[in-house]
């Protein structure tokens, strides 16, 4: 008998146990359960009595399913057929399988060892107490447990034999069900095989794949964690897609009679298949079946249309523009109930989102697409019906009628185009557009507001209000519109208010002259305020301020007496000019303002201030654009007057620099615009008047927002950055930024003052570097000395902030003092955290970085910040990787996160280091990073930990010689499970082909061995793959070849059969 002992001692192995469930998991479903079950009875703190005959079952099982999936049955007839005992023909079987796969002996002899015994071991011993749990039968399972990890490595590593018998399959002229149930017997069921057979099927395995049941085991879902979730893809009904759309109804082409029938009898089946499907959560499922049902037509789609209706219910959905083409498509033959019912399940809307709005089965895009697409044909197919359908959903979805003015200011208002709307809007056009529609397409006006009843406080009450203003339907039904616009109730509804004020303004000619003078008389009488106040008190507790009451009194005469003013008396007209004269337009007749918060345009110059030449015209310009009264607008009025006269300036700003002076009279928030105007100017190289420009901020008298004082800096700041500061307008410079630089006036809030000063020592710095590079130095001295004399910690945080962003400006001007200034900043203050926030990283601050470590720093944006000054530092030689010091103390930091080490990762890869020190510096750190991060009990790191190695691998093959950076990327590889795509890196392993073959084959074995169905693989670096691999094969080295080989098999194991293309026919072939 072999020694049981397991190669590597006794015990259980958690990487093998993990390598054997992938493994199995790509052969079938049951054989990972019953190894799961099997270390489940292993591992159990309390066994079952019976525990080791149901282990031995469960030995039996796996082995059993093993021998199934990789026999070879010619190699097996050539030993002798099936006659014989069992255990000599699973011998047998063993022994063709070892040639196939090359098995080694001691493999072999093991597995032979286990078939001649495993019988016994699972069987019970007449009535006697079951065998216990030792440590022999541990032994077995190690023993099975190794066999089966070589088994499924050999058969990865020779995983082209599979397609071969696959392909040997699918040439099968007339399968039967036998045929059908060898695919789910003989074959590994991982999706690459299952892909294969079924994208290469044809019809005449539709029958017998049925009766084989290959249609009734749709993958789940799949989630992993809390964030990670995928949708399976399922060949069988991908295959019954494919076969769908093979033989449904086509108009492309003409068919003859006999195929004509053959093609619909194999449609229905199809249906018959679909609809056995079982319900699954996986969403491409239910996309599949919508395929189906578009590819059979819509008189047989109707039978798969409570069954879509089912996918659309669960939880994820995909592909729903697909949904709703098959329900267009049923609607359009008048199967109405199937279309509606697929439609509705389409357009539901769950539950309310963070911002309290319902939210669809789909994207807010793809919701608004599917009603802007399918509204006019459904409409036109199914008439009032998709009305009917269409206002039942818009009920059921709208909610209170008070909130819905909220969502829907005003039923005209909604577009289908506009996907950022509120689905419920987005409903309310939809019922609005059908309605029109179904009006256009002549059906009686009547049939339409029927449908929409004049139910109190309901959405579709309001579109009913908004279709009777249409010409067409008060041509049709006058007295509906009068009765409308009659009604007391509306006069003061205000859930209705903007639609019956739209329908008084078009039609209240209808009226009688009683109805008129009843109006009338009404809207004098003013609102009910009584209400009003109720509906405060129940709201707020208390009531309105009478200010207030009077304002809204007044509003709702305005908006009335404008929308009736065809119809108003000499009171009335009167009545209307007091109100208009005092509130303006009336509020219903304004254009909607747009959300704040939407992006704006690109600015553009009005053409009044865009026409002008000189800064006088375009002053005037500015003064006479007419303010309105209305606070709001007004404030709307200076921010786009504003940004008008920015874009003005900044089109025409080297006239404009000329007389900038005269603008000086204006708003000095305009001002301000216009300085921004002259900035972007000045960064796009424009050549300004400065002599003259200056003198526009010296001659405002009045700044109390500091805009222009600001504005001031930053134009300074950017000129001096650009040197586009001329040098005899440094005096004048001075003078401004010095004034930029005073303490808070008396009435200039604190607030101000500190942006204002934190602008100007920004300025400031930038004027010294300028200066230092136009050689005043009388300039330079200046500007350092009045920088060094703030003292930190005796100014407000912003501009102490500022005094530490430019201490480097200080320390390169090599300003006296500046050295212990540095030394003696304190960790967490606003000066050191301005410093930090700056790229320039100073050997100075060594000691200061080293206490902010120790200290720890209150906010981790600048502790991450302090990670991107120690790299600088590094790179340039000022620090070491040795412990104990500044790199290991921040990397080790537990305030320093693997995505900010990530981020770090890039400022050393970007841009790549160059030779000798640099790129020695680089490599020590790569060699670094992967001892820190490689776990201790071997395994691979995840995660940001994984992106940050990727990052910095692409660069080993350039800083090192190919033998050194490729055992470099190895231990990259090894700690991580993957190399990173950058196809920089392929395409130097591809030249170091040429020097190192076997080292990088070697590697690719090695990555190819990890790859898994979610690898990326093709793409960008296809191409050098296949130049690796070529060369492998084709370099006449034998061994090398095998390495290619081996790699190409894995790779395909993992799903990227494309390279087998590459073997030699002989590797398809027997050994």
């Amino acid at each position: 008998m072999p020694d049981l002992t397991p190669p590597g001692g006794p015990g259980r192995d958690p990487a093998r146990r993990a390598r054997i469930l992938q493994r199995l998991d790509q052969i079938g479903p049951g054989p990972k359960a019953n190894y799961e079950t099997l270390c489940a009875l292993l591992d159990a703190p309390e066994r079952f009595p019976s525990a080791s005959m149901l282990i031995h079952h469960m030995v039996r099982e796996l082995e059993s399913a093993l021998r199934e999936v990789l026999r070879e049955a010619p190699a097996r007839d050539a030993q002798g057929g099936d006659e014989g005992t069992g255990n000599e023909n699973h011998r047998r079987e063993i022994e063709a399988i070892a040639a196939t796969l090359s098995l080694d002996a001691d493999v072999v002899t093991a597995w032979r060892f286990i078939v001649g015994r495993q019988h016994g071991w699972a069987h019970r011993h007449n009535l006697q107490e079951p065998d216990p749990v030792d440590q022999e039968v541990l032994d077995r399972v190690t023993r099975l447990e190794w066999v089966f990890d070589r088994v499924l490595e050999a058969l990865a590593d020779r995983y082209g034999l599979v397609h071969r018998r696959l392909r040997e399959l699918l040439e099968v002229e007339n399968p039967t069900k036998e045929h059908a149930a060898k695919l789910r017997r003989d074959f590994p069921q991982d999706p690459l095989t299952q892909e294969e057979f079924f994208e290469n099927a044809g019809l005449e395995w539709l029958g017998p794949l049925h009766s084989a049941k290959a249609f009734t085991n749709p993958p789940d879902v799949v989630i992993e964690g809390d964030k990670y979730v995928s949708f399976p893809y399922w060949p069988a009904i991908a295959y019954l897609r494919r076969m769908a759309q093979l033989v449904g109804p086509r108009t492309d082409a003409p068919r003859e009679e006999e195929t004509a029938k053959a093609h619909s009898t194999a449609c229905a089946k199809i249906v018959e298949i679909a609809k056995g499907v079982p319900a699954t959560s996986n969403p491409r499922i239910g996309a599949e079946l919508a395929l189906i049902a578009q590819a059979v037509g819509p008189a047989r789609a109707a039978k798969l249309a409570p069954r879509l209706v089912s996918a659309l219910n669960e939880p994820y959905v995909i592909a729903v523009d697909v949904y709703a083409d098959v329900a267009a498509a049923l609607a359009a033959v008048g199967e109405h109930a199937g279309g509606s019912q697929i439609l509705r399940a389409v357009l539901a809307l769950g539950a309310a989102g963070e911002d309290r709005v319902p939210q669809p089965v789909m994207g807010d895009w793809e919701f608004a697409e599917v009603l802007r697409t399918h509204l006019p044909a459904l409409t036109d197919a199914m008439g009032v019906k998709a009305l009917e359908m269409f206002a039942r959903m818009l009920d059921e979805a709208a909610g209170e009628a008070a909130l819905a003015r909220i969502w829907l200011p005003r039923v005209a208002q909604p577009s289908l185009t506009d996907s950022l709307a509120d689905p419920r809007a987005l409903l309310a056009a939809a019922v609005r557009d059908c309605a029109e529609r179904l009006v256009g397409n002549q059906i009686p006006a009547e049939d339409v507001l029927a449908v929409l009843a004049p139910q109190p406080e309901r959405v579709t009450a309001r579109i009913r209000l908004h279709l009777l203003t249409l010409q067409a339907v008060a041509d049709a039904v006058p007295e509906v519109v009068r009765e409308a616009m009659a009604d007391g109730a509306l006069l003061h509804a205000s859930w209705a208010e903007p639609e019956y004020l739209r329908l008084l303004r078009e039609h209240a000619q209808l009226l009688t002259e009683q109805e008129r003078a009843m109006l009338r008389q009404a809207i004098e009488t003013g609102p009910d305020v009584g209400r009003w106040q109720r509906a405060a008190e129940e709201a707020d507790g208390q009531p309105l301020p009478e200010r207030v009451v009077a304002l809204r009194q007044a509003q709702w005469r305005l908006n009335r007496y404008s929308a009736a003013e065809a119809i108003l008396d000499e009171p009335g007209r009167a009545a209307l000019e007091r109100l208009v004269e005092e509130h303006g337009a009336a509020p219903f007749q304004r254009p909607p303002q747009p959300p704040m918060m939407l992006p704006v345009s690109p600015p553009v110059a009005d053409a009044a201030l865009a026409g002008t030449a000189t800064a006088r015209e375009l002053a005037a310009a500015a003064r006479a654009a007419a303010a309105p009264s209305q606070p709001m607008e007004l404030f709307n009025h200076v921010f786009t007057l504003g940004r008008e006269l920015r874009a003005a300036v900044d089109a025409n700003a080297t006239a404009y620099s000329r007389d900038a002076v005269e603008l000086a009279g204006l708003d000095p928030y305009l001002v301000a615009c216009a300085l921004n105007g002259f900035t972007q100017a000045v960064s796009r190289g424009e050549v300004l008047d400065w002599n003259a420009l200056l003198q526009l901020p010296a001659a405002i008298e009045s700044d109390p927002g500091g805009d222009v004082a600001r504005e001031a800096a930053s134009l300074l700041h950017t000129a001096a950055d650009r040197d586009a500061l001329p040098a005899q307008c440094a005096a004048a410079a001075w003078t401004i930024l010095l004034a930029g630089l005073a303490p808070a006036a008396d009435a200039e809030p604190s607030e101000t003052a500190e942006q204002r000063r934190a602008h100007a020592i920004l300025a400031l710095a930038a004027f010294a570097r300028w200066a230092a590079r136009a050689s005043l130095d009388s300039q330079v001295q200046a500007a350092c000395a009045e920088l060094l004399a703030i003292d930190p910690d005796e100014v407000p945080h912003d501009v102490a902030a500022a005094f530490g962003n430019v201490l480097w400006t200080l320390d390169v001007l090599h300003t006296p003092g500046i050295r212990e200034r540095m030394a003696g900043l304190k960790p967490n203050t606003a000066a050191f955290c301005g410093y930090l926030a700056t790229t320039v990283a100073s050997p100075l601050m060594k000691p200061v970085y080293r206490r902010a470590l120790e200290e720890g720093l209150a906010r981790r944006s600048d502790h991450d910040r302090l990670g991107s000054h120690l790299v600088a530092l590094y790179q340039a030689g000022e620090i070491d990787l040795a412990p104990g010091g500044l790199a290991e103390a921040w990397w080790r930091h537990t305030d320093t996160t693997p995505a900010v080490a990530k981020d770090l990762a890039q400022l050393l890869v970007f841009p790549e280091p160059g030779p000798g020190e640099t790129a020695e510096r680089y490599n020590a750190f790569v060699d670094w990073r992967l001892a820190a991060l490689a776990p201790s009990g071997g395994g691979t790191v995840t995660g940001e930990e994984r992106l940050e190695l990727l990052i910095l691998a692409p660069l080993c093959l350039n800083t090192a010689p190919p033998g050194q950076g490729l055992a470099r990327l190895r231990a990259v590889l090894e700690v991580t499970g993957e190399l990173p795509t950058d196809p920089r890196l392929w395409g130097r392993l591809v030249e170091a082909m040429a020097t190192e073959p076997t080292a990088v084959l070697q590697l690719l074995v090695d990555w190819a061995v990890r790859l898994d169905r979610r690898s990326v693989i093709p793409g960008r670096r296809d191409q050098q793959l296949r130049a690796i691999w070529r060369a492998g094969l084709d370099g006449g080295d034998p061994a090398q070849a095998a390495l290619a080989e081996r790699a190409i098999n894995r790779a395909a194991n993992a799903g990227f059969r494309q390279y087998l293309s590459l073997l030699p026919t002989s590797t398809d072939s027997e050994p």
